[in-house]
Parts: structure tokens; C-alpha cells; sequence
């Protein structure tokens, strides 16, 4: 379906697929799958409130939704934790650039692995607890020891 490396359009993704299209988390109702968003910058070096990317030990850890007050397991969020159950897969696209918001890098179809939270403040500068998802690649086998 997706090809991990590939640069795909944002735009052109929510035309085929559907879900929203200016959520980081995209439910597209039609479909088996749901779409996660990060944004480049963010991502590569750990800025802001919503850094999202990849850790040392080879899991994504991915920011939950949400501007306002604590986050909760509701909309995407709770679709997210509950993808195995709805049968949904996920797949991670993280944007290119600032200069090309449109361009998305796809990583790669991923497992929820738990979450945990972490401090931060909401758009108002408001204290608030945030959601950070453990996702794991799904192409990786743990092996036994």
C-alpha cells in the first residue's frame, strides 16, 4: 500500500482515504487504517509541545491529541489505543519540511506497545497532562532469549 521512505502528498492521502485532514491523528471512516501525523521538525530534534520520533530503542513515541486541558482517551486518541481492537492499522507519515507542510515521509505501519504521561502545557500556556503513545514497528519480531 505505502512504501516506507517514500514521500506521499497530505492532501492527495485525505482525497483517497478520507479522515481529517487537519488532525494528527486521521480516522478515515471507509477504511481499515488510521493515518498519524508528525511533524518533521519536532521529530528530529525534540522541540515544542508535541515532539513525536523515534527512540534510541527503536519504538515511535507519538504525541496524543489535543489543545486545550488534560489529554484524554477520546476521538483519535482512543482510536489509536484501540486499533487492534476495530481492526485498524497504523500507519505514521512525518512531514518533510516546514517549507512543504504538504509533503509527508512515510515510516512505516506500527503496533500500540502502552503509553505513559508526560507533563507539558496546553496552547494557553495552561498546565496539562499529555499522552505519549509507545508505538513499535509491526514488521519486528521480539526475539526469544
Amino acid at each position: 500500500m505505502f512504501k516506507p521512505g517514500e514521500v506521499y502528498s497530505r492532501r492527495t492521502l485525505h482525497q483517497q482515504y478520507g479522515g481529517q485532514p487537519h488532525n494528527r491523528i486521521c480516522t478515515p471512516a471507509d477504511h481499515n487504517m488510521i493515518l498519524l501525523f508528525a511533524n518533521h521538525h519536532h521529530s528530529e530534534n525534540g522541540t515544542g509541545p508535541y515532539t513525536s520520533g523515534w527512540t534510541k530503542y527503536g519504538v515511535f513515541r507519538f504525541i496524543g491529541e489535543g489543545r486545550y486541558g488534560h489529554m484524554a482517551f477520546t476521538r483519535g486518541n482512543r482510536a489509536l489505543r484501540d486499533h487492534i481492537t476495530y481492526n485498524k492499522r497504523l500507519h505514521i507519515f512525518v512531514r518533510t519540511s516546514r517549507a512543504t507542510p504538504d509533503d509527508v515521509r512515510y515510516e512505516g505501519e506500527f503496533v500500540y506497545r502502552g503509553h505513559f504521561y508526560k507533563e507539558g502545557h496546553d496552547q494557553r500556556n495552561n498546565p496539562r497532562r499529555m499522552i505519549v503513545f509507545v508505538l513499535k514497528p509491526r514488521n519486528v519480531i521480539p526475539v526469544a532469549t
